[in-house]
């Protein structure tokens, strides 16, 4: 038990924690959530020196902020700063040795005297109401900051425990009981069995179904009793870290900082901040003391070196080039796996060859159709201006701008190939590709589909133009810029009229393939064959234009 300075903190003062406990439950969940009430269980009987400056902390808030708020830094701040145990230890105190206590004396009398005939009710499985219809009218007698934790404690142990029975066991006694009933073997059975029932079916009793953000309940109940479980106040690490890496991509990828959460959610800290120094050859700069704890707990980080690792900052204005072709691959990948990296390496070399036709080959052309190289060149090209801006103009941009958006959004796959935290790398893919089809592909490919036939005849007129010898036509210009940029494929001149009509079969065809190695009775089979009638959606719409695409 604690001693000295913050014996002071027990009884009426803890109280005064009661409304912070829901916060830092919440937290708690949000940070372990397949254990995270197994810290509410004390080992040997004792609370840890962590715990104690948990609490200190905790109490300095409160006192210094009044009562009920905790939106200040400060929370944010202290729950970060110590670890798990330690706030599970202080709940516990909390809801255990608070005076007034968590539940009050009246409460909880009768919940213990009625123990019995509560679990009684319980083992008859549907007769559940009745126990409903005696615990409910107990419950509204708490004060409302008490029935919130106490609710959101019921809603910990029923999500987070290892073992439902062993945590409520415990915790129930200690927390109805807070030792001021006299109660015998049986009694302390029926308290617990009461407790577990009332954490598994915290929903009836206290609130809603589970929340759409962050997958845990306790919200409304009947007398609109409302549990703010929001984590919007509470700057969790994960929440600290996407607002670092996105502050990181503002200035080396500006694109990519709205995919900054998606990329921390798949994978793990140090595996993203590898893959960062591999393609930036920075991380962010307060990553770095993080990275330093890792690698002194025996973390495998053979790539960092706090000497050789920078950070944004100091490179001032003459950052490194990026590498935009480097990421993180697994060795033993699967064969989903390595269509997914095809989708992706397709759509990258896609997106450079028309960056690349626009970038230098329609620079070029567009140079010699304006007189700057003479005017033989400019008659000889065989192009004007108007006629370039035809086939090079407004629909090229708006396939290569949805291919950059696209390639945004495939970032978290591209950066980091390997199994993701949540689902599979293909299920994550058609995701991304339900998001873009079929109306923003449509949408993209919509006026090139529909202008291909007039531009494929002008080209085709062009091409067939005689020409005295030396002479350079833009198709000779293709050659050479083709073989001077390697962002552009080795193709003949007309294949760059078919390149995206080409593209959507690709889509169709690769996630055709992932969809054959999958079990057709599973979720990612749904969601792979989704995302293909979603493109072949998009592709009948483009067929009723001028072109067929097929797929």
């Amino acid at each position: 038990m604690f001693s000295g300075p913050v014996q002071s903190q027990l009884g009426e003062d803890l109280a005064r924690l009661i409304p912070s406990s829901v916060y830092v439950m919440s937290w708690l969940r949000q940070e372990k959530p397949n254990n995270a009430a197994d810290h509410l269980l004390l080992h040997n009987g004792n609370y840890s020196a962590e715990a104690e400056e948990a609490l200190k902390d905790l109490s300095r808030l409160v006192t210094g902020n009044g009562f009920g708020n905790f939106s200040s830094v400060g929370l944010r701040t202290i729950l970060s700063q110590h670890p798990l145990e330690a706030w599970g230890q202080v709940v516990r105190l909390i809801v255990t040795a608070s005076n007034p206590p968590l539940v009050p004396q009246h409460v909880s009398k009768e919940l213990v005297d009625n123990a019995t005939n509560f679990w009684e009710y319980a083992q008859e499985g549907d007769s559940f109401d009745d126990l409903y219809q005696v615990l409910t009218p107990i419950l509204d007698e708490m004060p409302l900051r008490s029935y919130d934790a106490f609710a959101s404690l019921c809603g910990l142990v029923r999500d987070c425990s290892s073992s439902l029975a062993k945590v409520s066991s415990d915790v129930g006694i200690a927390v109805l009981l807070q030792g001021k009933h006299a109660y015998t073997s049986n009694d302390a059975s029926a308290i617990s069995s009461l407790f577990l029932n009332m954490a598994s079916e915290a929903e009836r009793l206290f609130g809603q179904s589970a929340h759409k953000k962050y997958g845990f309940g306790l919200g409304v109940r009947r007398i609109a009793r409302k549990l703010d479980l929001e984590m919007s106040t509470v700057n969790t690490p994960e929440r600290r870290r996407a607002q670092e890496l996105r502050e990181f991509y503002s200035v080396v990828d500006p694109p990519l900082q709205d995919v900054a959460e998606s990329i921390l959610e798949y994978h793990k800290f140090v595996d993203v901040a590898q893959a960062l120094y591999v393609k930036y050859y920075m991380v962010p700069e307060k990553w770095l003391r993080p990275l330093q704890e890792q690698k002194k707990k025996g973390v495998r980080m053979d790539w960092f070196n706090n000497e050789r690792v920078l950070s944004p900052r100091h490179y001032g204005n003459q950052l490194p080039q990026a590498n935009r072709l480097a990421f993180l691959i697994n060795p033993m990948q699967s064969p989903m796996d390595v269509l997914v990296d095809e989708f992706i390496d397709s759509e990258l070399a896609y997106y450079r060859t028309l960056l690349g036709i626009g970038k230098y080959y329609v620079e070029e052309i567009r140079s010699m159709a304006k007189g700057r190289q003479g005017a033989a060149a400019q008659v000889g090209l065989g192009l004007t201006l108007q006629e370039i801006d035809f086939l090079f103009g407004a629909r090229y941009r708006e396939i290569i701008s949805f291919s950059h958006q696209f390639l945004v959004m495939l970032e978290p796959l591209h950066l980091i190939r390997t199994p993701i935290n949540y689902g599979t790398r293909w299920e994550a893919l058609a995701k991304c590709v339900q998001e873009v089809a079929p109306l923003a592909l449509f949408k993209a490919y919509q006026s090139y589909s529909e202008s291909y036939p007039d531009c494929h005849s002008l080209v085709k007129t062009k091409l067939k133009r005689k020409v005295k010898k030396n002479v350079v036509t833009f198709v000779d210009v293709w050659n050479t810029v083709r073989e001077r940029v390697p962002e552009m494929e080795i193709a003949p001149f007309v294949d760059t009229m078919d390149l995206p009509l080409k593209r959507v079969q690709v889509y169709v065809t690769i996630l055709t393939g992932i969809g054959k190695n999958l079990d057709k009775n599973s979720k990612a089979y749904e969601s792979v064959y989704a995302a293909i009638d979603r493109i072949q959606n998009a592709a009948k719409q483009l067929n009723n234009s001028s072109v067929p695409i097929t797929v």
